[in-house]
């Protein structure tokens, strides 16, 4: 198997991505005021804080995705990527999260999912989540030419209607049905820690906290 990374079939990226793009608008331009207001240790104490937020904002509703390999589902989350074979995947559903199942894991996925209000609604409207257990249900043969690298196309027939939620659930239903022989080369699931994005964390953190300090002393 390969480490080099493969370009994804299709991409899911995280629901609340377009909003994460405009609060770091809006926190660059807070620096912007901050450091005109001043430049004293204070000043920048807020200048951390504001760049700590800017970094949770991106970390949470930026970078998260779900992208669509050949032979393999990348789930993207703050802090890790995990790739999931298509073979070893049992079931999708949408919760508060994406949640994919295979025999020994879950693996959760922020970029996309349901508050707990929407849920509700949901249920009021009679519909449940999307859930496909691979054993011949409805949303298994859709759209049967992303296999042979569709993926990128306009949604199959029959899902124009579905928000984005479930359109990620049914899309990814339809690659797990018709890629799984394309995963056995893969055979088990990889996590991967993003240890640069946790030290960008930390080390922002640490500055805050020291400057906070200072400008108390």
């Amino acid at each position: 198997m390969s480490d080099v990374p493969s370009r994804p079939l299709q991409r899911f990226p995280c629901s609340s991505r377009t909003t994460g793009f405009v609060a770091l608008a809006g926190l660059a331009v807070a620096v912007v005021f901050v450091l005109i207001d001043g430049d004293n240790v204070a000043h920048w104490a807020v200048v951390a804080a504001l760049v700590l937020l800017g970094l949770g904002v991106w970390l949470t509703m930026i970078r998260p995705a779900v992208d669509a390999h050949e032979d393999h589902v990348l789930v993207r989350n703050a802090l890790s990527d995990t790739s999931v074979p298509w073979h070893l995947v049992e079931s999708v559903e949408l919760r508060q999260v994406l949640v994919i199942r295979t025999e020994d894991k879950t693996v959760h996925g922020i970029a996309v999912g349901r508050t707990a209000r929407q849920q509700l609604k949901q249920r009021r409207q009679g519909s449940k989540s999307p859930k496909s257990p691979f054993s011949g249900g409805a949303l298994g043969g859709i759209g049967g030419a992303v296999g042979s690298g569709g993926g990128a196309s306009a949604s199959p027939a029959g899902l124009g209607s579905m928000d984005y939620a479930d359109l990620v659930v049914a899309r990814l239903d339809n690659f797990a049905t018709t890629n799984r022989e394309r995963s056995m080369g893969r055979n088990a699931l990889d996590r991967r820690w993003r240890w640069t994005e946790a030290a960008a964390v930390i080390a922002v953190a640490v500055v805050f906290v020291v400057l906070v300090v200072l400008a108390a002393s």
